[in-house]
């Protein structure tokens, strides 16, 4: 089973998936971000009330989503050549994981849930920064 996870992370297509499923996973990430402003200013805005959509869940949705995509990614990636990149995708996927955990325990759930997703894309924003620069 090895030799075959090997030769699968080891094919060039294979790092071809694994860049399409991380770059969907962070652009889910980033609908999250968008839908989760838009969750946090509802109660206040007198025409974002009158949209019958929970933002929340859809938020909750797409995070949930985009974690697939970049944990599949990280996977198809496989063990071999780690760098900085892949650790700190790695850790941008453990805290969008820790996200998805605040929607489950009851103290967080709402907008404490939402600002942990906010937190969530602007650790992976700094991700970006970091590796670029």
């Amino acid at each position: 089973m090895t030799q075959l996870f090997d030769a699968f992370t080891q094919a060039g297509w294979a790092l071809k998936l694994s860049y399409g499923l991380s770059f969907l996973g962070y652009a889910s990430f980033t609908i999250a971000f968008v839908l989760g402003i838009i969750a946090l200013l509802k109660p206040g805005d007198r025409r974002l009330r009158a949209i019958p959509v929970n933002f929340e869940k859809l938020n909750r949705q797409w995070i949930r989503f985009g974690f697939l995509l970049l944990a599949g990614g990280l996977a198809a990636h496989g063990t071999w050549d780690w760098g900085t990149w892949e650790y700190l995708s790695l850790f941008s996927c453990l805290s969008y994981g820790a996200v998805l955990h605040t929607h489950y325990v009851p103290a967080f759930k709402g907008r404490k849930a939402l600002w942990a997703s906010l937190g969530a894309w602007g650790f992976t924003l700094l991700v970006f920064l970091l590796v670029n620069y």
